[in-house]
């Protein structure tokens, strides 16, 4: 489990620390900053990812340069330094990113200013044993982010592309791709059997030839028709969203971002009320 994360020169905050439970619930205002402890335990594991050398017994941290942070949506690499300032006279400011849990020992990573526009992501030569890695990547957060409807029409993209536009905040546009994604894998009856009966539909499909055709269909049969998802209701499109990024990534961290989206209208408002 991840118990604490610390970041520091980052997006809205020159510094933040944060204790976590198993289960925890992120309360304030619009734009006061939930969304960005998400990005944070986001960026975390994709900086872990782009340093670690793995051998047969241990991990270690290194150095790295990139051109890009793939793991949150920005325009420039200033909107991740906090007041978008990453340089100090001739010294790089470094955002600073900590995690720990109960399985590892802490783990600091940096990110600064490189050569010409790139990054550098920095992971002090930090070493944990290889059974350790193992578990800390078993903790790799899945985010959801709040369901926003879908698109009419959808092309069939690799999964590197769809994690690309999921990270941009268009996860609407992959909708259909996660539901195919989903079929191929052996949880597609754990999740036809939990929508079917839940919102009274049967015939769920992804009718889609990879070699023949250009747009995903991703259907469902309701009163002796067919309709594609986008003739779907909210919360039918909202739940499909939430469990295609729980069956599709097994992890035991999940960010489910606004969660009273997730819910249906009906229960959005009641719940509001309180």
């Amino acid at each position: 489990m991840i118990t604490r994360v610390s970041f520091s020169k980052f997006k809205g905050f020159s510094r933040y620390e944060i204790d976590l439970a198993r289960l925890n619930l992120l309360v304030g205002g619009n734009n006061g900053g939930k969304t960005t402890i998400f990005h944070a335990l986001q960026l975390i594991f994709w900086c872990i990812e782009r340093t670690v050398d793995v051998s047969d017994t241990q991990a270690t941290f290194r150095k790295t340069q990139v051109a890009q942070v793939g793991a949150l949506p920005y325009f420039t690499h200033r909107d991740i330094f906090y007041r978008q300032q990453f340089q100090s006279g001739r010294q790089a400011i470094k955002i600073e990113l900590g995690i720990e849990t109960d399985t590892t020992p802490p783990l600091k990573f940096s990110i600064y200013r490189a050569f010409g526009r790139n990054l550098m992501i920095d992971g002090a030569e930090q070493k944990i044993t290889r059974a350790q890695y193992e578990k800390l990547m078993g903790m790799k957060p899945v985010y959801i982010a709040a369901a926003v409807g879908i698109t009419v029409q959808e092309e069939y993209l690799r999964a590197v592309s769809q994690q690309r536009l999921i990270a941009e905040g268009r996860q609407n546009q992959v909708l259909r791709n996660l539901v195919y994604r989903l079929q191929q894998t052996g949880e597609w009856d754990a999740f036809t059997k939990f929508v079917a009966p839940l919102f009274a539909l049967q015939g769920i499909d992804v009718p889609f030839d990879v070699d023949k055709d250009e747009w995903l269909t991703a259907t469902y049969a309701e009163d002796g028709c067919q309709f594609d998802l986008v003739s779907a209701g909210s919360g039918f499109l909202q739940t499909i969203n939430l469990l295609c990024f729980l069956l599709l990534n097994e992890s035991r961290t999940a960010l489910l971002d606004e969660p009273d989206s997730h819910m249906h209208d009906d229960l959005s408002a009641s719940y509001s009320t309180r």
